[in-house]
């Protein structure tokens, strides 16, 4: 049979924090428009420079950009849900005590 890859670890917290920060502050370049002044290689770039940060602060494996990609793409995803789930509970009327909840400060970056 064909081994199988070991599974990597979870990115801890740190990692996320720099993810959230990093994706932040190079946000145009990421998702901006493609222009003569924005190539595809220019995002690619970007998107190394931020896996190297997150590769900076990880105690345990190395990442890379897809992960990086993927994760980013993840945590977003995570976040909606979230958001709509709360939003949804805002405008319900009876049904008991309302449901709080509360976003991790990282959270509420991304939103």
């Amino acid at each position: 049979m064909d081994a199988k890859k070991p599974r990597k670890a979870n990115f801890i917290d740190v990692e996320v924090e720099v993810l959230v920060d990093a994706v932040g502050t190079s946000y145009k370049i990421l998702y901006g428009k493609f222009s003569p002044c924005l190539t595809n290689n220019m995002k690619t770039m970007a998107w190394e420079s931020l896996t190297e940060k997150v590769k900076a602060v990880s105690l345990q494996c190395t990442r890379g950009v897809v992960e990086v990609k993927k994760k980013w793409q993840d945590m977003q995803s995570v976040v909606k849900k979230k958001e709509a789930q709360r939003r949804k509970t805002l405008t319900q009327i009876g049904e008991g005590p309302s449901q709080l909840f509360m976003l991790k400060p990282w959270e509420e970056k991304v939103c």
